[in-house]
């Protein structure tokens, strides 16, 4: 395969069943998604510890509350682990605090999870690409908060 049709393969680490299936099935039915491949699903920080080494997925969709963790440690340790993975953070939580925090913890991205699927999808596609995945107006939320911690 060639690196323009080679697959994506993704993790979801989300605790809410219904928002992993609705991914699964964004993911699954939209012909841009066509190369990308759902490898697993964690809805626990400590399932998602045990399940991202086996995987070694290009990309995670990581929910920042998880009833046993913070999302913040699991995005920590899978940088750590798995340097090349792309982390995207798919929240409600859409606070210049938690956004900050997580660009720290090392996500490469940060969206709401009413985000639109095509969206979602071009999403993936830049983070795995190695783009920042950020709403516009957040691009500009996150370097103020910077400047602030800098002052």
């Amino acid at each position: 395969m060639t690196p323009a049709t080679a697959s994506i393969s993704l993790l979801i680490i989300e605790d809410s069943s219904l928002v992993r299936h609705g991914i699964r099935t964004v993911l699954e039915n939209e012909p841009a998604a066509q190369r990308m491949e759902i490898v697993g699903e964690a809805d626990t920080a400590a399932a998602a510890r045990r399940t991202v080494e086996g995987l070694n997925p290009d990309v995670v969709l990581l929910d920042l509350r998880l009833p046993d963790d913070s999302g913040l440690n699991v995005c920590r340790f899978i940088r750590q682990r798995l340097p090349k993975t792309c982390v995207i953070v798919l929240t409600a939580s859409m606070d210049d605090r938690s956004i900050y925090e997580a660009v720290v913890a090392g996500a490469q991205g940060y969206l709401s999870k009413d985000i639109d699927p095509a969206a979602l999808i071009q999403a993936i596609e830049d983070g795995h690409a190695g783009r920042p995945v950020f709403p516009g107006d957040v691009t500009n939320r996150v370097l103020n908060s910077i400047r602030e911690d800098q002052s």
